[in-house]
């Protein structure tokens, strides 16, 4: 709900200001039935402002929401949001049943990339894989960068079943993408029940990818190329 609020706070607030400036003059009208019309001018004017007034605030708040919960450099949601939203998929399940899956996912060898190709290079590699992810894991899902080479992605209303699914699809996606980089991702999936909390999950999801490390069964992550 909140989400919604601050995604269209300018035309809520800009419409509320209007209603408020439109009932003053309705207000004004009825106490005094004969006025000149510079004064209906004037309630006109005041309407409009009100609006406009209402837009800036709301877009200053939707701004301000925007700046708190995504990551500067890539526009995914950051960890903050994440907790919030982690929290809330935990209290659906435990309402209603269910489950989620949440996926941790891992540049490899990121250093050696910094180091070779230098930082604006390792920037555009987690721009890169950002819009990847962003395009095509559903507007449902949460994608969050989760510090340094790292995402995170909550999968909502996703079971056991879904696992394979979601990690070979992940590996696919980044590897039919376009032109390689030397590194790999690694994918770290688990099935979220109602009995598990936040720290239980993170700690789960970070052994499977650490296991996937080490299969060494991972796949060229892609964006684009530097000599």
């Amino acid at each position: 709900m909140a989400k919604l609020f601050y995604k269209y706070s300018p035309a809520i607030l800009g419409s509320v200001g209007a209603l408020i400036a439109t009932g003053f003059c309705v207000l004004d009208s009825y106490l005094l039935s004969d006025y000149p019309g510079y004064v209906r001018a004037a309630q006109v004017t005041a309407v409009i402002l009100f609006f406009m007034g209402g837009m800036v605030i709301g877009n200053l708040l939707q701004k301000l929401y925007l700046l708190s919960n995504t990551d500067s450099l890539t526009q995914l949601w950051n960890r903050r949001y994440f907790n919030v939203r982690l929290q809330k998929e935990l209290q659906h399940i435990k309402k209603d049943g269910g489950t989620f899956c949440f996926a941790l996912i891992d540049i490899d060898y990121f250093k050696e990339i910094n180091d070779v190709y230098g930082h604006t290079a390792g920037d555009e590699l987690l721009i890169s894989l950002a819009k990847l992810l962003k395009q095509s894991v559903g507007q449902r899902a949460v994608i969050t960068r989760w510090g340094g080479d790292e995402f995170a992605i909550i999968f909502p209303n996703t079971t056991n079943q879904d696992i394979e699914r979601l990690t070979e699809y992940l590996k696919a996606l980044v590897y039919e993408s376009g032109p390689c980089y030397d590194a790999t991702i690694s994918v770290g999936i688990i099935t979220v029940h109602d009995k598990m909390e936040r720290d239980q999950i993170i700690s789960l999801a970070d052994k499977v990818l650490y296991e996937d490390k080490k299969k060494k069964r991972m796949a060229p992550l892609c964006g684009t190329s530097h000599a």
